[in-house]
């Protein structure tokens, strides 16, 4: 380690941070009891009498704290808390990082410096500070970044990574109707407001079960559900079919003895007992159970996902793809965050791509649930490909603007305010012109053939395959 430099480098210190990369900065307690309750909380907890090697320093014997920030950032934080000179900083992500810092240990002048740092930022950059106050659930600098977004038009960029597809949305809508939504319409996470504009959840919650086939007073384990009702079950069932629960339950590996217990071992569980029931007859050689609406579809994924259940995963992911037609943007967030993960990727891509064809000519831009599990980039994924179908659409629809209705498309995302007579427009009103992006372009039944009819049908069937390749992209 190295020591840092002054004045953080006084042997009259009582305490020593080092940071993440071994840099160390001797400092005074009273310091930074004064700048941080989180800091004051550490101190005023009762010390161990024979302290571990690592929290003491080797050559000075003064208590030693490890902390997750690198050098620089930790030298300009405690150059604010100190009284001296502030440091002048000039960089977004230095700023970044010190702000966040101060964030963590509840720092609140240093956290008004560096929010009124990032104001120098506007409007230019004000997606990236919109970005840096989600991630730190700052609200109150999102509001302000969202605002100053209002005065210019934006695109994707990297940092978008690092918020959720829900904080994009949000921003989204405030900029197309910032002028009917309330005051405190909330940007770093999901509001009354901001949900009410979701697609409603499709079916009521379930009731718990009154009866089931797992009633064998014989078996050695018991799960209870969080609903209260309880699963007479067998170890060695649940072994094979779930490592994540055999390590729960502290089971013995297949093959060794577990007959010295002599009353089954109770396990509660968080899932309520419609879900259990059915990752139970998904576990058994029993049939697949009856699933129906998405809600218990999506919630029986993710336990099985949860609990690395094979069976009950792939059976699970069939039945969300069922749900496509109708909730296209719900099963492509699901199927996007799910092939994130390397060995789910072949799995899920069919399925993604998909869902995001069949969401490309809805008229509206809801907000689903589950955009707050995935980065904002597949949001913006999404957006720019409809943005590139319509495109096509509109190249289509100027040739026979005689045989198509015209309806206003959803705005790219980069548009500040949705203006119905200066958007874009694309032949939505004949819906089967945007089936034929992922159906068969075939004529319905009875239809007479004539130029027209196959020049339309000829463009549809390339629309679809240009669509496709657009995805692919």
């Amino acid at each position: 380690p190295t020591v840092a430099s002054a004045p953080f480098d006084k042997p009259s210190a009582d305490v020593i941070l080092r940071s993440s990369n071994n840099v160390d900065f001797y400092v005074y307690k009273a310091v930074l009891v004064l700048a941080s309750p989180v800091f004051e909380d550490m101190f005023g907890l009762p010390q161990p009498s024979n302290p571990s090697q690592q929290d003491i320093h080797p050559d000075s014997g003064l208590p030693l704290v490890h902390v997750t920030d690198n050098g620089e950032t930790l030298e300009y934080l405690l150059r604010i808390c100190y009284p001296i000179r502030n440091p002048v900083l000039c960089d977004r992500g230095v700023i970044a990082a010190v702000l966040e810092a101060a964030v963590k240990y509840g720092m609140d002048d240093a956290t008004e410096q560096m929010t009124q740092l990032l104001h120098g930022f506007f409007p230019r950059e004000s997606i990236h500070v919109y970005v840096i106050a989600c991630r730190l659930k700052l609200e109150t600098l999102a509001r302000a970044a969202a605002h100053q977004s209002l005065k210019q038009c934006h695109h994707y960029t990297p940092a978008m990574g690092h918020i959720s597809a829900g904080a994009l949305h949000r921003l989204l809508h405030f900029r197309r109707n910032h002028a009917q939504l309330a005051v405190d319409y909330k940007f770093c996470e999901p509001s009354i407001e901001s949900t009410s504009i979701a697609e409603p959840v499709i079916g009521p919650a379930e009731d718990p079960i009154t009866s089931h086939p797992f009633d064998d007073p014989s078996a050695d384990t018991i799960l209870k559900s969080s609903d209260g009702v309880v699963f007479h079950v067998h170890q060695f069932v649940l072994a094979m079919v779930s490592d994540v629960l055999s390590k729960d339950l502290g089971f013995a590996h297949p093959g060794e003895s577990s007959g010295s217990r002599t009353s089954p071992l109770v396990l509660s569980v968080p899932e309520d007992s419609q879900t259990l029931l059915r990752l139970l007859q998904l576990s058994y050689p029993m049939p697949d159970p009856d699933l129906k609406g998405f809600v218990a579809t999506y919630t029986l994924l993710r336990s099985a996902i949860k609990y690395n259940m094979a069976r009950a995963i792939k059976y699970a992911q069939t039945k969300v793809a069922e749900h496509i037609e109708l909730h296209p943007l719900r099963v492509y967030f699901i199927a996007t965050k799910h092939k994130l993960v390397e060995e789910e990727r072949v799995r899920w891509e069919q399925v993604a791509r998909e869902a995001a064809l069949r969401a490309v000519y809805e008229k509206s831009d809801p907000y689903v649930p589950e955009m707050e599990d995935v980065p904002a980039g597949t949001y913006c994924l999404f957006l720019d490909t409809r943005a590139k179908v319509f495109a096509i659409g509109d190249s289509l629809s100027s040739r026979w603007t005689t045989q198509l209705q015209f309806t206003p498309s959803p705005l790219h995302w980069s548009h500040p305010k949705y203006e119905s007579s200066n958007a874009p427009r694309v032949g939505l009103g004949n819906i089967h012109l945007w089936l034929g992006l992922y159906e068969p372009a075939a004529p319905p039944a009875g239809t007479q053939l004539g130029p027209c009819t196959d020049n339309r049908l000829l463009a549809v069937t390339r629309t679809r395959h240009r669509a496709r390749s657009i995805w692919r992209k």
